[in-house]
């Protein structure tokens, strides 16, 4: 009798400890999984935070966090260097009564992109193991990664010249709300220079000289298809790491630059474009991210016919930057109209190691090649018309 009764009793027990773990086992329970940072650049380490709160008296001897993290992202103590599709992530947990706990991972993400963690399983096991209860809660995480610039150093040869060719070019004008220094007042400064504070100070005429300011402007065009996109990511995404280089570097030396590309957020939406002039602050901001969100491009072959209308209006005050691999006969022969018709522009091709392009003789002064592999710029062949 008394081993019937240990028996019962034990079962008792347990299904007891199994009624509790399941009706309670979530209650005031919390757990978070959040980026530490909002945004960061392609290759940076990002850390993750998993944190989970039992605010009750029933310990939790196996908690489990799971969810999934995208495949761009490796982790940097982990000996599995690359993922073949999106991965789970199953942290486990003991948790005692009124504890908590956060955990630290640490990954490299090796992409540009907008990613987002949207849900979150946790599994929990009653004391003996004996039985498994699981939620799913919803996450809404966003990590925005943004490309990277390029060692634009690596232009030996031209890069020089078409900033020097940029810069001589300006119509340089006064920036009234930048001073660089005061000095005594000459016969030919206007009166609306004169500095009244300066001139009680020193007892004679002072004026503020003023630092000058670049009226040139440069229009960025990022053309990709989606074969880049898509088959040869490599050339893709160093053609979109080359447009955020030019709008950084141009934004360096104050030269107002605009960024159009028939890259888009979604498949059918609009074109991403960013335009200076509505933009006038954290101007490199709008840029990171339109060149992050780009997924697909428009069906457009033609380069001429999408960007025909901002080239014919802005042709007489631009210079453009056209960043694409296309090189076929008509697409040439747009790129010899524009320049017969005074349009002042340089073509950047990204390019593979061993592919060659063959360019028609006028066009010879205008491309450079960028070798994505070994990032610097590759001489082309030319041929006849």
């Amino acid at each position: 009798m008394q081993v019937i009764a240990i028996v019962l009793c034990l079962f008792l027990v347990v299904q007891l400890q199994r009624g509790i773990y399941q009706r309670l086992w979530n209650r005031n329970l919390e757990a978070e999984v959040h980026f530490q940072k909002r945004s960061m650049l392609e290759n940076e380490l990002v850390k993750v935070n998993v944190t989970v709160r039992n605010r009750k008296n029933l310990p939790l001897p196996a908690l489990s966090v799971i969810f999934t993290m995208p495949r761009q992202f490796a982790e940097v103590r982990s000996k599995q260097k690359d993922q073949t599709d999106t991965y789970h992530r199953n942290e486990l947990f003991t948790l005692y009564s009124y504890q908590s706990i956060t955990r630290t991972l640490t990954f490299r993400c090796k992409q540009r992109g907008c990613y987002t963690l949207d849900e979150m399983m946790l599994q929990s096991r009653s004391l003996f193991m004996d039985r498994e209860d699981s939620e799913i809660l919803p996450l809404k995480e966003q990590l925005i990664v943004y490309p990277r610039c390029v060692n634009m150093r690596n232009f030996v040869k031209n890069f020089q010249n078409l900033f020097g060719e940029i810069l001589t070019n300006d119509f340089m004008n006064e920036d009234v709300f930048l001073i660089r220094n005061i000095r005594k007042y000459q016969p030919f400064d206007s009166r609306r220079s004169i500095n009244w504070k300066a001139t009680a100070k020193a007892g004679a005429l002072m004026v503020n000289n003023y630092e000058y300011t670049s009226s040139r402007k440069v229009t960025v065009f990022l053309h990709l298809t989606q074969q880049q996109l898509e088959e040869e990511p490599e050339i893709g995404e160093e053609a979109i790491r080359l447009a955020k280089t030019w709008c950084w570097n141009l934004s360096r030396y104050g030269i107002e630059s605009d960024l159009y590309t028939n890259g888009q957020e979604q498949a059918g939406g609009p074109c991403l474009l960013v335009e200076a002039k509505k933009t006038v602050r954290k101007y490199m901001n709008h840029v990171d991210e339109a060149l992050a969100r780009i997924v697909c491009c428009q069906e457009e072959e033609n380069f001429f016919t999408l960007y025909q209308r901002e080239m014919d209006a802005q042709r007489r005050d631009r210079f453009f930057v056209i960043i694409s691999s296309e090189w076929r006969d008509a697409f040439q022969n747009g790129l010899l109209r524009l320049k017969e018709q005074n349009g002042q522009f340089v073509w950047i091709i990204p390019k593979k190691g061993r592919s060659s392009y063959h360019l028609k003789p006028g066009l010879k002064n205008q491309a450079i090649g960028w070798n994505i592999y070994w990032r610097r710029e590759e001489n082309f062949e030319t041929i006849n018309l």
